[in-house]
């Protein structure tokens, strides 16, 4: 019997390594992971993305945050955000709750096209 008890989670977030507000939220992201977590960040542009999610349409990559999980879901824009949220340690991962707020999941996903449409000028 192993130690660790707790499910492994794995999801895949295909974020845009060359958007600096992208790559430093998904490190940030990561730090607040719990131990039992499996998140791995892959570069959109990477190749082992092109080979592993090749269904996966290289504009909607562009457009919005995608995610994967362990069963093929994806996942994109406030939704991922929602996804990544669910694996991540308290008090950060209460976030995640308010996509049972009615209306909030439109709200969210408006506020990410909004963002995500203007990543390049918001960077520094």
């Amino acid at each position: 019997m192993a130690s660790d008890q707790s499910p492994r989670a794995k999801l895949t977030v295909l974020y845009d390594a060359r958007c600096s507000i992208c790559a430093a939220s998904v490190k940030a992201l990561l730090k607040r992971r719990p131990a039992h977590a499996d998140i791995e960040p892959l570069d959109l542009h990477s190749q082992r993305a092109r080979e592993l999610f090749p269904h996966l349409d290289r504009g909607a990559l562009m457009g919005e945050l995608h995610v994967v999980d362990a069963a093929g879901n994806v996942f994109s824009g406030a939704r991922a955000v929602h996804e990544v949220l669910r694996y991540q340690r308290p008090p950060l991962s209460w976030l995640a709750l308010l996509w049972n707020v009615p209306g909030y999941p439109c709200v969210a996903q408006e506020f990410y096209r909004w963002f995500s449409a203007r990543r390049y000028r918001l960077q520094r």
